[in-house]
């Protein structure tokens, strides 16, 4: 199926991956705490994705690019992008929001902003000019822009909200350690979750 049906969408998880969901459910209910669930979460979903791949030859142009990019590479324009893919800038395009449901410009701006939160978190004392330009910003209005629409907050605002719903006593931004915190199980909305994965 298209990226772009399960953008923005809900699913229930048997609707996508049949009689399997049930033993992740299963899972899930016996176990507490955050890091467990993603870890039995991710167990499910790579095995499911291994199973794909070798039903399927998904190693293509944009596989490639998408590798390329969650490997923390340096953003460049799209039609860089299509080159490198061996594609015309409209073919590219449409693969692209086909398998991850969005834009590729779309994409590198989530990909910026995630940039941006986690260089926030691993280097607190860094000001929002320095980090808006090791992020690829243009400047640092165009990363508040980026906050307001994806965190509905600016900077400032969103990791004072992290702060205030983190547990106490987790060292989030300790030196040298990985991005770690849980949220207050207490809260009836929902609230981005930071979770440290081993061998991710």
């Amino acid at each position: 199926m298209p990226g772009a049906e399960f953008v923005n969408k809900l699913y229930y998880l048997d609707e996508v991956f049949g009689k399997q969901a049930k033993d992740l459910n299963e899972a899930l209910q016996n176990v507490t705490g955050i890091q467990p669930m993603a870890c039995f979460a991710d167990k499910f979903l790579f095995h499911s994705l291994n199973l794909q791949k070798n039903s399927v030859n998904l190693y293509d142009g944009i596989t490639y690019i998408s590798n390329e990019l969650f490997n923390n590479a340096p953003l460049l324009s799209v039609d860089q992008y299509a080159y490198k893919a061996n594609m015309s800038v409209r073919n590219f395009s449409r693969r692209f929001s086909e398998q991850t449901g969005v834009s590729p410009k779309f994409y590198f701006r989530l990909l910026r902003f995630n940039n941006a939160v986690n260089t926030r978190l691993k280097h607190p004392q860094s000001n929002w000019t320095s980090i808006a330009h090791d992020c690829g910003y243009f400047d640092q209005m165009h990363m508040i822009k980026d906050f307001k629409e994806f965190a509905n907050a600016n900077p400032s605002s969103f990791f004072q909200t992290i702060a205030e719903f983190t547990r106490p006593g987790i060292d989030v931004t300790g030196p040298g350690q990985e991005v770690y915190s849980e949220l207050n199980a207490n809260l009836s909305y929902e609230k981005f979750v930071l979770v440290k994965r081993n061998n991710l």
